[in-house]
């Protein structure tokens, strides 16, 4: 989980039970989203960005849900 430094704590205990089973990290998702991950979680992200930065934001989460540049959102 990228989130920033602060809100990994809420984020642990908000996921209580699947801390067994994740990896949280501090970071910037609008950079780069460590590999090899099967799930990319993002809550009450892309309601604060334009649509271009939105599609940055989903473009850097691999799987299903990375968009190609013309993806509707």
């Amino acid at each position: 989980m990228r989130r920033a430094p602060e809100a990994l704590d809420a984020a642990r205990a908000r996921l209580a039970g699947l801390t067994a089973r994740c990896t949280f990290l501090a970071g910037d998702f609008t950079e780069s989203v460590p590999e090899g991950g099967d799930v990319c979680l993002r809550s009450r992200v892309l309601h604060d960005w334009h649509d271009e930065r939105c599609r940055t934001i989903l473009a850097r989460c691999p799987g299903p849900s990375a968009r190609t540049p013309n993806s509707p959102l």
